[in-house]
C-alpha cells in the first residue's frame, strides 16, 4: 500500500492511499512504515489486559494477554464512558478494554 496524501493540520485524521489499482483512505493512525511502503499497523496490547466473557469489568475473566501482545480483533463498539473490542482468544470471543490496545508503530500515533 502506498500513501498518496494524508490530510492537513495537526490532525491528519485521513490518508489517501494506493493499494493495487485501488485508491480510497484510510484512517491515519492506523497505518505504519513497512519498508519503502506502509501497512495497517498490527494492535498490541499496552499493559497486562483481562480478556472478558462480554463487555464490561462486571463480566467474568476468561483469561489474561501480556503486554506488547499482538491481538486480532473483530469489532470494537463505544458505550457510555468505554469501549470494548470483540476478540478470539484462545478458541473463545472474549471482549478487551480499547484503553488496552494501540497501534504498533503507527505513523500518527492516537
Amino acid at each position: 500500500m502506498n500513501v498518496q496524501n494524508c490530510g492537513q493540520g495537526w490532525e491528519r485524521t485521513w490518508c489517501q492511499v494506493q493499494f493495487g489499482d485501488k485508491i480510497g483512505f484510510v484512517v491515519a493512525s492506523s497505518l505504519a512504515p513497512f519498508g519503502n511502503t506502509v501497512i495497517v499497523a498490527p494492535l498490541v496490547t499496552t499493559d497486562l489486559a483481562n480478556v472478558r466473557s462480554r463487555p464490561g469489568t462486571k463480566w467474568a475473566i476468561i483469561g489474561t494477554i501480556p503486554a506488547a501482545t499482538q491481538v486480532n480483533i473483530s469489532s470494537c463498539s463505544k458505550g457510555w464512558g468505554t469501549s470494548w473490542c470483540r476478540m478470539h482468544f484462545e478458541g473463545k470471543t472474549g471482549y478487551i478494554n480499547r484503553l488496552l490496545l494501540e497501534r504498533q508503530d503507527a505513523l500518527f500515533p492516537q
